[in-house]
């Protein structure tokens, strides 16, 4: 679980079928509902089958 200091921002997002919470953090990935968008990830670990930090 990120620190605040570790998120740059937070929003979140209201739509039909509910919410969901969308962060920024300062490695420069996004999350969506805890879960990091693995195109943000930087290249070492978008392949390397490691879990996300």
């Amino acid at each position: 679980m990120p620190t605040d200091s570790d998120v740059l921002s937070r929003q979140l997002w209201r739509h039909r079928f509910g919410e969901m919470l969308i962060e920024t953090r300062n490695d420069g990935t996004v999350w969506i509902d805890g879960k990091v968008v693995p195109d943000t990830l930087p290249s070492g670990l978008a392949d390397s089958g490691r879990p996300a930090p």
